[in-house]
């Protein structure tokens, strides 16, 4: 949610927020009536938005992109969404990378924008980390996920420990999240 805001605030877009709390039947109506071009939400949301009783019914037309991150999409619930949002994409990140470290592409391939979180955004950097001996591993090897780049925090405030826990002398934020990067550069 952070980056759909942010990037409507910064690019001057309208946001539509159809109810106090996440209800798919007023998003679907605000999207059909509002004419939305982008839609933003964790897959759980896009999962009940499909669920809906007639959810054909509702005129999504406009919807064009947006983002699903928060947790894993199933794969054919990505299929899904893509048939009415064919640009949509999912990211991964977390709150002290700002928030979305990758990102899946429109001009991705099907399979890989349904399959993978994608590659690294531009200026930041990922590698996948052994979490015992703190080496590099191979692309297609599972590790630790690191990122590094312009959109790591500078730190905890007032916690100069946590950070440190955190973030090493080199700026590489330890994610905690097991990962893989094929020869492409996605992570699935």
């Amino acid at each position: 949610m952070v980056m759909g805001n942010l990037g409507s605030v910064t690019h001057g877009a309208c946001v539509v927020i159809p109810a106090p709390a996440f209800d798919p039947v007023a998003t679907l109506r605000a999207c059909a009536e509002e004419r939305c071009t982008s839609l933003y939400g964790v897959p759980t949301m896009f999962i009940s938005i499909l669920n809906v009783p007639h959810v054909d019914s509702y005129d999504l037309s406009s919807i064009r992109t947006g983002a699903m991150a928060g947790s894993p999409c199933p794969v054919e619930v990505m299929k899904q969404v893509t048939a009415w949002a064919p640009e949509v994409a999912i990211a991964y990140g977390m709150t002290e990378t700002s928030p979305a470290s990758t990102q899946t592409r429109a001009h991705d391939p099907l399979d890989r924008r349904v399959s993978t979180v994608g590659r690294a955004h531009p200026h930041v950097e990922l590698k996948i980390v052994d979490p015992v001996t703190g080496d590099t591993v191979p692309r297609g090897a599972s590790g630790e996920l690191y990122v590094r780049g312009y959109s790591v925090m500078l730190g905890y405030w007032n916690q100069p420990d946590k950070t440190a826990e955190t973030v090493d002398p080199d700026g590489w934020i330890h994610s905690g999240d097991l990962a893989i990067m094929d020869e492409e550069g996605y992570v699935p």
